[in-house]
This record gives C-alpha cells, structure tokens and sequence, in this order.
C-alpha cells in the first residue's frame, strides 16, 4: 500500500473473499483509493480514516464499488475545497447543493428511483454518489466531536449516555436530532430537560417530546422569528400554532393531542426550570383536551381466516410468531421479544411469562394447542440460534424490528392478493390482532377482571372500549334484519292508517 493511499488487497473484505466474488466484481482493475491525489492535505487524513473505516466494516463489493463515488469526491474536493481545513468547515446544506451542481453539469443523476415491494410503489432518494458524501461529512463530525459529552452534541446517540433510557430492542430508536432547533437558547433549555427524563422515561416517549418540541420551534421561527427567548412566548403566538398543528400538518386528532400534551408539559417544566411564571401557563386545559377515545379496530373473522390462510408463504418461524401473537393477545412488542423460558407447566396446566416492554412482568394460562406451537418454536430457534435467549429472530439472530416483520407481511399480502372485507388490501396492523382478541374475550362472557388480566393491563379502565366496539359489531351484522323488521313495521302502520280512513 502507498502511503497515503488504501490497497483493498490488504483488508481482510478482500483477503477472505472467494475466488466467485472476486471475479463477480466491477471496476475490477481498480483496487485502490488514490487518497493522495487529493490536493487538499487536511481533508486526507480525514478520508483515509473514513475509507479506512469502511473497508474493515463492509463486504467487498460495496467498498469495491465505492472507488467510483471516491474518484468522483476527490474530483470535486480538488475544484472546490482546496480551502477548507476541514469538510466541516461547510454547513451540509451548502455543501449538498455544491456537489448536486457538481454532479448535473457531469450528466449524473441526483436521485434514484427504489422499488418498495411492501407497498407497491417507487420511492426517489438520493443517489449514492450524495450519499456518500453525506457519511463522510457524518463521519468527520463524529471524529470532531467523539470527545464532547454526548449530551451537549447536537445529535445523540441515547445508547451513549451517562443515563441510558429504557429502550424497546425491536425499535432501533437511539438517535436524538436537535439540529433543527435553530433558536439557541431553546435548543440548550430542551437538551438538558430531556437529559434529566432519561431517568424515568423511555426512549421512545423523550423521541416524542423532541418531536413536539422540534415541531412548535420551526413554527416559531418561522412565523416569530424575532423571538428568541422564552419570555417572548405570547398565548396568542400558542393560538395560532393550534390553528397551525390541526390545520396544516396532516396529523390524526391522537397524534397533534398527543404533542400539545408533550408540548405543554416540556413548556410548563422549563417555566419551572427558568422561573419564567407566564409560560406555565401558556396552555389552557381545552386545548389539549383528550380526543374521543376511539373504538379499537378488529379484524373479521372472514379477514382473520383469509390472512392466516395466507401465512404459509412466509418463513415457518414467521408464520408461527403471527399466529402466536394473534392467540396471545399481547402488542407486537411482547410477542417478538418472548424468550425461550417463557412457557411452564404446573399440574398439568401450562402457562406462558410474558414480560412487557411497555409495562410490567406477567404470567397467564395458555390452550394445550397454542402451548405446543410455541414448544415448536422454542425447538426451531434453539437449533438454528443456540446462543440467544429469544424466541423470534432474523437469519443474522438478531431480533425482528416491526419495521421488518412489516415489510415481510406487505410484501406476502400483495403478492397473494389478500383483501380485507371490503375488496381492498388487507391492512396489516400487529396491535388490531391485539383489539380483535380482546373482542373475543368479551364475546365468551368474560368479566372485566379476568380480560384485563389476559391482556396484561393494570386495571379494567380500557375494557368497556371492547365491550363498546362489539356492541357496534353486533349492531351492524344485524342492521340488514332489523332494517327489514323496520319496513314491516312501517308497512303495517301504513295499512293500518289507510283501514282509519276508510
């Protein structure tokens, strides 16, 4: 190897690689990055470590394929940052608009066209010659800033913290953005209450609170920039963001009452942190006033059975977790998540230990039948993953994502044409199989206590909602009945009334 310069040869990619993928290679006369081509001296450490870093991470025919994208940065470098001391030294937006220029007057394109299986359409993204660039500018930010405490980046990786929250491992949602805080004073108010709810609070509800807050601050800067402190919030300035959040965002009435929640909430904390009397008090009670409490939605069992039929196109491990979660009744998040000591057995019932991540540790009964599936995939997972403790996992044994178990279902359901009752595809949603089994329970006569405990609540609070969706269910299987009922009815009194008049 050069100095200065990276020969793949000597990275184990290549070194491990069978005789079939070298020879499966393109640009296969060129093996080596010539970093010392680049006439900018500062930006080649930076590189080298970059590319240097990619080759021992990455499989060979990626890092092959980026000598191309390579060759085509240290073209642009050459014309336009011979300058700089650093990447860095150009905000990414700049840069981004700089090399898309770069690329057009080369007749290259600046987007691609993905296909998505799993929802039967054509998504344009950046084309990898952008993408590139953006992992390199995101590397050199990560080397810059490796030793600043992770809560004073402006990007946090929560994994990283000296207060890790409680997380969900089927969601892989570590990553807090405050870049697009662009009021100051706001962005360091919210990073330290959000550090301080790392203690008690999970990844995924401070992942909200940000997107709130981030939410109300682009409105302000927008439409008040010239606040720049709290102090400056008026009531009337929190009256036209509700206009704004329920008229122009296109959120659903839980999603916009969730935020003003969280908003309200972040808001009345910081008042508390700052002193500040008047923005404790910026939100009235009506304005984030719960939503209706929606029906739950369940499935048919027309839709159930049509679905289910369906099941054995996917992976038999797959197929089992579905069915399992349908009969457990538990979120999505408990079913894939199940370990493997999860089923026991005491005078000859069985009963399975479900530990929720979003709530508490529980163990109820389960059917003979539904305690050999999961027997079965205990047995298939011990084989295949003998070193994991969970049940449900990927040929890589890591755990399913929903994001993952998701695009597997869509992708069977539109290649098998599966429809709901109603002649459209069949809408996949893991927690509706959760509403339709508590339907169910509701439909066997079960009283409230015994519901709340098969579905893992704290109390019965939620269970009229089942009660109130199968009353509905039944009103509308009998409405062609009742409707007839109604016309005979009606028909008689007409009768009647011409008998009257006679």
């Amino acid at each position: 190897m050069m100095k200065g310069n990276i020969n793949l040869i000597s990275y184990d990619c290549y070194q491990q690689a069978t005789e079939k993928q070298l020879a499966g290679l393109k640009w296969k006369e060129n093996r080596v990055y010539y970093i010392s081509e680049i006439h900018n001296e500062k930006m080649q450490d930076e590189i080298y470590g970059y590319i240097d870093d990619r080759c021992r991470r990455l499989s060979l025919s990626t890092v092959v394929n980026d000598i191309y994208r390579f060759d085509l940065l240290k073209e642009f470098l050459n014309e336009k940052c011979t300058s700089c001391s650093s990447i860095t030294d150009k905000k990414w937006e700049e840069l981004e608009r700089s090399y898309k220029a770069f690329l057009y007057k080369k007749g290259l394109a600046l987007y691609v066209r993905r296909n998505r299986p799993d929802r039967r359409n054509v998504e344009q993204q950046s084309s990898a010659q952008i993408s590139f660039l953006k992992m390199y500018y995101e590397y050199v930010v990560k080397c810059k800033t490796a030793d600043i405490p992770e809560n004073e980046k402006d990007v946090w990786d929560m994994r990283k913290l000296d207060i890790v929250p409680r997380s969900n491992p089927i969601r892989g949602r570590y990553r807090l953005d405050f870049r697009e805080i662009r009021q100051k004073e706001f962005k360091e108010i919210i990073k330290k209450i959000l550090y301080s709810h790392c203690q008690t609070k999970a990844m995924g509800s401070i992942k909200g609170e940000l997107r709130g807050f981030r939410r109300f601050a682009s409105f302000m800067y927008d439409r008040f920039p010239e606040v720049k402190h709290f102090t400056e919030i008026s009531r009337d300035m929190i009256e036209d963001y509700l206009v704004y959040i329920k008229t122009d965002t296109g959120l659903t009435s839980v999603s916009y009452t969730t935020e003003l929640s969280f908003l309200d909430n972040l808001l009345d904390e910081i008042g508390r942190e700052l002193e500040i009397g008047n923005i404790c008090n910026l939100f009235l009670s009506s304005d984030c006033r719960a939503y209706d409490n929606a029906l739950p939605e369940a499935y048919s069992d027309a839709e159930i059975r049509r679905f289910n039929c369906a099941l054995t196109k996917l992976k038999p491990q797959l197929g089992r977790c579905l069915i399992i979660h349908q009969m457990l009744g538990t979120r999505i998040e408990d079913t894939l998540t199940l370990r493997r000591d999860c089923l026991s057995e005491k005078s000859g019932h069985y009963f399975i230990t479900i530990i929720q991540q979003k709530t508490r540790k529980y163990k109820r009964p389960v059917s003979n039948q539904l305690a050999e599936l999961i027997r079965k995939a205990i047995e298939v997972s011990e084989k295949e993953h003998p070193d994991s403790e969970y049940i449900f996992l990927q040929d890589n044994g890591k755990l399913y994502t929903d994001s993952m178990l998701k695009y597997h279902v869509n992708i069977m359901i539109y290649e098998n044409d599966i429809r709901d009752d109603n002649g459209n595809y069949f809408e996949f949603r893991t927690h509706r199989f959760r509403h339709t089994f508590g339907v169910k329970l509701t439909e066997m006569k079960l009283d409230d206590d015994s519901i709340a405990r098969l579905l893992g609540h704290k109390d019965t609070r939620t269970i009229p909602h089942y009660r109130r969706l199968r009353n509905e269910a039944l009103a509308e299987d009998t409405k062609a009945v009742r409707d007839e009922m109604n016309e005979l009815l009606a028909q008689y009194r007409r009768e009647k009334e011409n008998a009257e008049t006679r």
